[in-house]
């Protein structure tokens, strides 16, 4: 166990690189907080014009990292040079809801709104990272509480009302908003702390105030639930790149389980702080965690 202090507090999203060596964290504070892993570096602040970078996706393909900041700032950066770029919407967009980066890299599909206006918005990414606006339509629909991300097929998987205007996982094309897959209902999103869909797209896991679940993308399959412990919250939830284990946290204590039966195979104990977020590197071998002590303290667990 590794504990990588860093400047960045209250970190409710981690993301690691497609190599394994830059782990990213940024929540409600300024810039997001990256570390080299590999090298054991300190962690440096990057991105610093943006404030509340909770959306941000690596991309697989290309290996660049994008944010979209609460503030209005959206800022990509290239991990192999170190270069960073920021690029500010029109001022009238005071909010970002939604990111999602194309398993190619070459698509990104941003959600924004201002009061009464919610649009989903497509861009083409050049080479050298630069963005260009392709499409954009209005779009009301999605839960404005969870981000989407892009489904292996294609299509964009999240919470929305574009079914019966019941809250349900959904499958939506991009740029025509065509809903391509409903699911069962969902409680309403206040009470749904987290999903994360699995990594060959056929189950959602999501953690409510009740229960754990997980859910097979198939018609008539109920989700397995793993009731919830009173005075114990979930934080955190992820799918190991293989799909074989799902991840939570819990008190000082991150448990690991079987998606296909919810048993806990190990559980990882590190004392500091309640847990905010849970994220595996691309290999499945170290698991990140952060903590809410307030120093911004994330640490990473050998699995190996």
């Amino acid at each position: 166990m590794r504990v990588l202090p860093g400047p960045t507090k209250s970190n409710q999203v981690l993301a690691w690189s497609p190599d394994g060596r830059w782990l990213v964290a940024a929540g409600i504070g300024t810039g997001v907080t990256v570390w080299d892993v590999v090298a054991n570096a300190p962690g440096q602040r990057i991105m610093g014009a943006g404030h509340g970078g909770r959306l941000m996706q690596f991309s697989r393909a290309t290996g660049r990292l994008f944010v979209a900041f609460q503030n209005g700032i959206f800022c990509d950066w290239n991990p192999t040079t170190g270069e960073e770029r920021r690029q500010l919407w029109s001022e009238g967009y005071t909010h970002f809801s939604g990111i999602a980066v194309s398993a190619s890299g070459l698509e990104i599909t941003i959600r924004r709104y201002r009061p009464q206006i919610q649009e989903i918005v497509g861009f083409s990414v050049a080479d050298d990272g630069t963005l260009s606006e392709t499409w954009v339509r209005e779009d009301d629909k999605w839960d404005y509480k969870h981000s989407f991300v892009y489904h292996p097929n294609g299509n964009l998987f999240g919470i929305g009302r574009h079914t019966d205007e019941e809250l349900r996982f959904e499958l939506v094309e991009p740029q025509s908003g065509n809903l391509v897959g409903s699911f069962d209902r969902v409680p309403e999103t206040d009470r749904v702390a987290q999903w994360v869909l699995s990594p060959d797209g056929t189950r959602v896991a999501w953690i409510a105030d009740q229960a754990l679940y997980v859910q097979p993308l198939a018609p008539s399959q109920s989700p397995l639930q793993l009731p919830a412990v009173e005075g114990m919250h979930r934080r955190g939830l992820a799918w190991a790149p293989d799909g074989r284990t799902i991840a939570y946290a819990t008190g000082t204590t991150v448990r690991l389980l079987d998606p296909d039966t919810l048993t806990e195979v190990r559980a990882l104990d590190w004392n500091i702080g309640k847990p905010r977020a849970v994220a595996f590197n691309p290999d499945g071998l170290r698991a990140a965690v952060s903590g809410d002590g307030g120093r911004g303290w994330v640490t990473v667990f050998d699995l190996e």
